[in-house]
């Protein structure tokens, strides 16, 4: 492995990149500091008699210190990201060379070891400021060594102290690992709550979320489950990262949860956050899981992951949230192959805190949005209340003065003609304003009574209009979303109320049937038909502007696709294919 993968083994997480290039800033200006001053201190001290080696190091670190202040400055203008890498091995190779020119062991240059630890604690942190520690004691042996091997004093008291020293700066370095993780998990959490605003709504939000995480932790697939308390409904997110930076593609389908075993088996409560890396042993693929509680703390709990062995993809390692509660539903993440890793319980911790503060914001749309829809509900409510007292009320009371009028004796034939047509308008009317009053309405439907709440409409508009309407179905309940029900529902008014005042047909069929993995809905009637002949779908319905607006949208919104079929002087019949267990 070239030392650049073990650096990307080495950091999984995302930094920010402006954080990232103001520790470069600031490093800079301390290594042009560092590098000035102990020249400056050398050729006070030994004047001439400073070796020349030594003070050509220093001068050549001076000078390199220099360009790379101007380097940095140069890569903020253009907005580059710095090259934390190449800049710290620059360092680590300076310093030594500076080190063993100045007297190694003995010499007064210990110190700038220090420089480098700083540098890897801030670009970094424990693991890699622990490993420029530990190069940095071998220089120091190795130094030691190679003096006394050429018959060289080596007081090896001092190198004693010297190692002890660097010990010390290492685990004194080390102790800012805790303040790291804290801002790395916040920048981490403030870009996933970027993605999620009220306006985009709740799935693009989740969607968002997700394949911003993947991004962070370079998983190669993502899985988020979240199941409705009381219902058989299970909603499941598949992410796959994308090729070359391309954003993830992800998908989401709706399950029951006798479908869903891979992903809903069972996790004991004490398992709050696992980890598990699939090993072979004997030609069988076994699980080796490490488990962390609700507080990030070792568990030690068996989890039990038979079933997710059995995931349509192979997988080689899985970082797992168990259980994200919600108000009315529960979660569970799956974040599978991890692109690098970093020891003990880090990746799992990080994880776990990130998605912890994302959860409450989600909560907070999920009802910010049923507020508000309850709210759009209530006043849709009080409008259709206020149009039925008052509006349609009234309406309902002039017709009937107009038909007391025209039946009044002595009413002269034309104005008894007029005042008929009047009449009818007003019965037009008010049957277009029950028909708004209908869409206004709030309908809650569930999917069991669906196919109950078709019958109902279908047998109002019969009453009303005396148009024959009858409902086709064989299935009893429907795999449909709730919003789908709706949507479904308020489709079927608008056909309803399109055949009534363009068709002129004295009957229309619904029908709502299975095709597949998806669902067909049609709505027939005898009328006059359109003005085209045959069968167009919705783009080129859309071309001649022919489409039902309102159907349409709706369609639309359900990611249907909708076709028409006319036959002029025979009727109509409109045809929406619904895609099954696809929508939340």
């Amino acid at each position: 492995m070239t030392w650049a993968g073990i650096r990307r083994a080495w950091s999984r997480f995302g930094v920010d990149p402006r954080d990232a290039a103001a520790v470069e800033r600031h490093l800079a200006l301390a290594r042009v500091l560092l590098a000035l001053l102990s020249l400056a201190a050398l050729l006070a001290e030994h004047g001439r008699r400073a070796p020349a080696a030594g003070a050509a190091a220093l001068a050549a670190f001076s000078v390199h210190s220099i360009l790379l202040v101007v380097y940095t400055r140069q890569s903020r203008r253009r907005d580059a990201p710095p090259r934390v890498l190449l800049h710290h091995l620059l360092d680590l190779a300076w310093v030594t060379l500076v080190f063993c020119t100045n007297g190694g062991v003995g010499g007064p240059f210990i110190g700038f070891y220090l420089f480098v630890l700083l540098g890897a604690g801030f670009r970094w942190g424990q693991p890699e400021t622990v490993a420029t520690g530990a190069a940095a004691m071998l220089t120091l042996a190795a130094d030691a060594g190679l003096r006394t091997a050429l018959g060289q004093v080596v007081d090896w008291h001092v190198a004693g102290i010297d190692l002890v020293y660097l010990v010390v700066g290492t685990l004194l370095v080390s102790l800012g690992e805790n303040e790291r993780r804290h801002r790395e998990q916040a920048w981490a959490a403030g870009e996933i709550l970027t993605q999620i605003t009220p306006h985009s709504g709740l799935v693009p939000s989740v969607q968002n979320v997700l394949g911003t995480l993947m991004r962070q932790v370079r998983a190669s697939r993502a899985v988020l489950v979240v199941s409705e308390d009381g219902h058989e409904r299970v909603f499941l997110w598949q992410a796959t990262a994308g090729d070359a930076g391309a954003p993830p593609q992800i998908r989401l389908r709706q399950h029951t949860r006798a479908n869903c075993g891979t992903w809903l088996f069972p996790v004991p409560a004490e398992a709050d956050a696992w980890q598990a890396r699939i090993r072979r042993r004997d030609g069988r693929r076994e699980a080796q899981v490490t488990t962390l509680d609700a507080s990030g703390e070792p568990s030690g709990i068996r989890v039990e992951l038979c079933p997710l062995l059995d995931a349509p993809f192979e997988w080689r390692e899985v970082l797992c949230l168990s259980s994200l509660p919600g108000e009315g539903w529960h979660g569970r993440l799956f974040l599978f192959d991890p692109g690098i890793w970093r020891p003990g319980y880090y990746d799992l911790r990080f994880v776990q805190a990130v998605v912890r503060q994302i959860v409450p914001t989600l909560l907070n749309l999920q009802l910010h949005r049923r507020l508000g829809s309850r709210s759009g509900a209530l006043d849709r409510a009080n409008i259709a209340l206020r149009l039925h007292d008052g509006v349609i009320q009234s309406l309902i009371g002039i017709e009937m003065q107009v038909d007391v009028m025209r039946r009044q004796a002595g009413t002269p034939r034309g104005a008894a003609d007029d005042l008929e047509d009047i009449q009818r308008v007003l019965a037009d009317e008010i049957l277009n304003l029950r028909d708004l009053m209908q869409v206004l309405k709030p309908d809650e439907v569930e999917p069991e009574h669906l196919v109950e709440h078709l019958i109902g409409e279908l047998a109002h508009f019969r009453n009303r209009t005396g148009i024959d309407a009858i409902l086709a179905c064989v299935e009893d309940t429907v795999d449909f979303a709730p919003r789908v029900c709706r949507e479904v529902t308020a489709i079927v008014r608008e056909a309803l109320a399109n055949v009534r005042k363009h068709s002129g047909a004295t009957a229309v069929r619904v029908h709502l049937g299975q095709e597949g993995a998806d669902w067909l809905l049609s709505v027939d009637d005898n009328g006059r038909g359109f003005g085209f002949e045959g069968t167009l779908d919705g783009a080129e319905l859309d071309a001649r502007h022919l489409a039902p607006a309102i159907i349409n949208e709706r369609v639309r919104a359900i990611g249907g696709r909708l076709t028409v079929s006319s036959r002029p002087g025979h009727g109509a019949r409109l045809d929406i294919r619904i895609p099954g267990r696809h929508h939340a």
